[in-house]
């Protein structure tokens, strides 16, 4: 699955560069995630506020390919798609015993964003905000308690998560511009809309939503900026 994930990443990076004109960009994006989830809604208040008040942030890697489109000098549109890795940490004491949860998720992630470029020529500041949307490819989850591990895979067949990540992506970065390239730093937050559980038809009465919280730092290199 992942090995189809990279094939598309290149296969859009491949159609960029034979659609390549003027004010059309493209390059690779890598950094880290810190991600988490969030509890919000349901019936259980207590249940809810312990949750958020526990669960911790996890870092992670994203890696992926983008492409610019230039509208006019303040305005481009940009798709990418993403590997990006989810999921949260949860830390503490219960009973003299010190407990470490941590669940990572791999996402197929395809952001949709306008960008709004200003500054001078050789540096420039910009913000982004668009959708995204994401497929669970696969991940797992480790469990400490003291000197005792463990650690397995999620098994889409017996836990029946909701897939499909949607939300909304909201950045700010800089551009150095390199010759005819520029060197990207973005540093974006993207909050999650969809429930991570999905439940049969009015099982999940009641129950509160869990939702993927990321805030991401990456480095971008895009070929022929203007």
């Amino acid at each position: 699955m992942k090995s189809r994930a990279a094939l598309l990443m290149f296969a859009i990076l491949g159609i960029a560069c034979t659609s390549y004109a003027q004010g059309i960009t493209f390059g690779p994006r890598a950094g880290v995630n810190i991600a988490t989830q969030k509890l919000k809604g349901g019936n259980d208040a207590r249940e809810r506020e312990s949750f958020n008040e526990t669960v911790k942030y996890n870092a992670g890697p994203q890696v992926g390919a983008v492409v610019n489109f230039a509208v006019n000098e303040l305005l481009s549109f940009q798709p990418e798609v993403l590997l990006s890795e989810k999921g949260f940490r949860l830390e503490e004491r219960q009973g003299g015993n010190h407990v470490k949860l941590v669940r990572k998720a791999t996402y197929l992630e395809v952001p949709l964003l306008s960008k709004f470029t200003f500054g001078s020529e050789k540096l420039k500041g910009f913000t982004t905000m668009g959708p995204y949307a994401g497929y669970w490819m696969g991940g797992g989850k480790s469990f400490e308690m003291n000197d005792s591990w463990s650690r397995e895979s999620i098994d889409f067949d017996k836990v029946d998560y909701n897939r499909l990540d949607v939300g909304g992506s909201f950045g700010i970065g800089m551009a150095c511009q390199l010759g005819t390239d520029a060197l990207n730093l973005d540093v974006r937050y993207n909050f999650g809309l969809s429930d991570v559980n999905r439940y049969d038809a009015g099982d999940g009465v009641g129950e509160p939503k869990l939702s993927n919280r990321v805030f991401g730092i990456s480095l971008a290199y895009l070929f022929g900026a203007n």
